[in-house]
C-alpha cells in the first residue's frame, strides 16, 4: 500500500506541494534562498525497510521497536545529529527504540552548519539548533484509538459516529482492533486482525469479509483530534465484492 497520499493537507505558499504556492520571482535574487535552517522531519516506518512509500510522519508519540527516520529539511549543509549518546553525521538517520525506553520522553538535536547567503541574510550565521522530543509507546496506547464524527466526504451532509478500538487481550501488543460505524447502515461491530498500528495511524487490511469487510487506512493530523480515513466496504455482507469506496473525514470525540 503506498502511503504518498497519507500526509496532511498544506496551506505553505514556498512548498511546490501545496495548492497555495506561488512561484519565485526570477527577477529576485535572493528568490529560492534560505537561512540556515535545523528544522526536521519525523517519520515512522509501516514495514521493515525505509522506503518513501512505508514511512508515516509522527510528531511526538511513537511505536517502540518499529524504525524511525528523521529527515533534516535543509540540504547542503553538515548535520549533526545527538541522539541519547549516540552522534551521526548525514541528513537522514535511522534507528529503533526499545522496549525499556517506553514512556520515557527521548530528546533529539540536530546542529546544522553552512555557508550562509550573506547578501541576502547579512545576520544569517552560518548555525542552528534544533531540539525535539520523542516518547515511545506501545501499541494499546496510540492516539490512533477512539470515537470521531465526521462524515464520508461523498455524502458531507449526513454525519455519522465510527469508532476504532484495540482489542486487549495481548496487552501491550495490540495489533486487533474493534471497529464500530464504519458501515453506517449497520451498526455490527467488525473485528479486525492483525493491523499495522502507529501511534496515529492504521492500516485496516485483517478484518473478516462477513462483517461487510473495512479495509483502507486512518491518520490523524498533528493535533490529534481530526482523522482522514479511506477505505472501502462490502457492498452486502454475503460477498467481498463488489466494494464501495469512501473518504472519511471528522473530529476525535474520545
Amino acid at each position: 500500500m503506498s502511503c504518498n497520499k497519507c500526509k496532511e493537507r498544506c496551506d505553505d505558499p514556498t512548498n511546490p506541494e501545496c495548492p497555495n504556492y506561488v512561484a519565485p520571482d526570477n527577477n529576485d535574487p535572493c528568490a529560492g534562498v534560505e537561512t540556515t535552517n535545523s528544522d526536521f522531519i519525523m517519520y515512522q516506518s509501516l514495514l521493515p525497510g525505509t522506503t518513501q512509500d512505508t514511512l508515516i510522519q509522527f510528531y511526538h508519540d511513537c511505536m517502540w521497536g518499529k524504525a524511525i527516520t528523521l529527515h533534516a529539511i535543509q540540504d547542503s549543509a553538515e548535520y549533526h545529529w545527538i541522539i541519547g549518546t549516540n552522534h551521526y553525521y548525514s541528513r537522514d538517520v535511522t534507528f529503533q527504540i526499545g522496549f525499556e525506553f517506553v514512556n520515557q520522553e527521548i530528546p533529539l538535536t540536530l546542529i546544522i552548519n553552512r555557508s550562509p547567503n550573506l547578501a541576502c541574510y547579512p545576520e544569517d550565521i552560518g548555525a542552528d539548533t534544533t531540539i525535539k522530543s520523542v516518547m515511545p509507546k506501545n501499541s494499546c496506547e496510540a492516539s490512533i484509538w477512539g470515537k470521531y464524527y465526521g462524515a464520508w466526504m461523498s455524502n458531507p451532509s449526513d454525519s455519522f459516529v465510527l469508532e476504532i478500538i484495540s482489542e486487549t487481550t495481548e496487552y501491550p501488543h495490540c495489533s486487533n482492533s474493534f471497529l464500530i460505524g464504519f458501515n453506517p447502515s449497520d451498526p455490527d461491530t467488525c473485528f479486525a486482525s492483525e493491523n499495522i498500528v502507529l501511534d496515529n495511524f492504521i492500516k485496516l487490511d485483517g478484518t473478516a469479509t462477513y462483517c461487510y469487510g473495512p479495509m483502507g487506512w486512518a491518520l490523524l493530523d498533528s493535533t490529534m483530534t481530526q482523522i482522514n480515513i479511506e477505505y472501502s466496504i462490502n457492498e452486502n455482507s454475503s460477498s467481498f465484492l463488489p466494494r464501495i469506496y469512501n473518504t472519511f473525514r471528522g473530529h476525535r470525540l474520545s
